[in-house]
């Protein structure tokens, strides 16, 4: 095996040894992977070079994968890479909005099991427990709870006779 092939193997399984630490956190197969890599260019240069290249590539990986390691961990260009704002926003927080129970609506969206609805010419965000409800159905508040709406579609008979 050449050298070129040898050192592509350790090349590799050094980027994904860093993949591993940086971008993929945990026992993963990604560095299962890199160090898969890693010891079949090392078993390689064994094989083909003899013990005492060996052993130096051997060193020579340890070394350059624990200043890779050092400088993967130390430097903020990998802080750029990642997301660092939040998002604190939640739907209906800043809506005041006087709904009651039993007011009914009609649904603007697909609540699967949240969407649109609209009550009193008023679009909210609505769920329901669980269930799937098209849009365009006729829904009636069962629920206000910490600003969230629960709703329930009605059936033909509940619409004939609403309130």
């Amino acid at each position: 095996m050449s050298w070129l092939l040898i050192s592509a193997l350790l090349s590799l399984g050094l980027l994904f040894f860093v993949l591993e630490l940086i971008f993929v956190p945990g026992t993963t197969v990604v560095g299962i992977i890199g160090v898969i890599l890693t010891l079949t260019g090392i078993f390689f240069s064994f094989r083909d070079f003899g013990v005492t290249w060996g052993l130096i590539i051997t060193g020579l990986t340890i070394l350059v994968n624990f200043v890779a390691l050092l400088v993967a961990l130390k430097s903020n260009t990998w802080e750029k890479l990642g997301l660092k704002n939040t998002s604190v926003g939640r739907v209906n927080d800043n809506i005041i909005y006087n709904l009651n129970e039993g007011d009914i609506g009609k649904t603007i969206s697909a609540l699967r099991p949240s969407g649109k609805v609209e009550f009193k010419e008023q679009l909210v965000e609505a769920s329901t427990h669980g269930e799937y409800v098209d849009a365009g159905h006729t829904v009636r508040i069962i629920e206000i709870r910490d600003k969230t709406i629960f709703v329930e579609t009605l059936n033909k008979y509940q619409q004939q006779f609403k309130p």
